[in-house]
């Protein structure tokens, strides 16, 4: 099987869907992550240019945590993802990877208002959800939930190599696999919307 992870943000990935990407490798799945953006503007004081590199190699080393077969890094503007660009980005992408399941951002959640989440969403469904399911993670309206007991310390791991982010902690505001509310996530599960493909 060939899974491909669609984050908005270099962490997006491990800190809301971490533990059932790695259940993927652990099975023997294909694994690629495409990142749209550097996530140089972060929330923090120490943002721009010189900020995005460091986002992007905390995402290789968190990917390569998880077992990860490759990662995708494109650079559409963190705050500012044309929701055009990234439709062009995954279908280019789809036409060489050809995944057989995608995983996204939801792009109706009532309260995350993160325009990038919203956009990256939308251009994921636009172009898989007439070829493979999608399953939509950090949503409000979970229809699967995926028991991550048993890597759940692989995916805390690999959300504690993305160290810049973890200067929030004390803010409560991001590192979601202590926060569920945050991530979707109940007990040692991810909860996702699946959708499934429309042919």
């Amino acid at each position: 099987m060939r899974v491909l992870l669609v984050s908005p943000h270099p962490d997006d990935a491990e800190v809301f869907c971490g533990g059932t990407a790695r259940l993927h490798v652990l099975q023997k799945h294909r694994v690629e992550e495409i990142i749209l953006t550097r996530g140089e503007r972060g929330t923090l004081p120490i943002h721009g240019p010189r900020y995005g590199p460091r986002r992007v190699e905390e995402a290789r080393r968190a990917a390569e945590a998880l077992g990860y077969t490759r990662v995708h890094q494109h650079d559409l503007g963190d705050m500012r993802v044309p929701e055009a660009d990234a439709i062009l980005t995954l279908r280019e992408l789809a036409d060489t990877y050809r995944p057989d399941l995608v995983y996204a951002p939801e792009p109706t959640h009532p309260f995350y208002k993160h325009p990038d989440h919203h956009a990256a969403g939308r251009a994921a469904l636009e172009v898989f959800q007439h070829k493979v399911p999608l399953r939509l993670y950090h949503t409000q309206r979970p229809s699967h939930r995926e028991d991550i007991t048993t890597v759940y310390e692989d995916k805390v791991r690999a959300v504690k190599l993305h160290k810049t982010q973890r200067m929030l902690l004390e803010a409560g505001r991001i590192y979601t696999y202590i926060n569920p509310q945050w991530a979707g996530l109940r007990g040692k599960t991810e909860e996702f919307r699946v959708v499934l493909a429309r042919k």
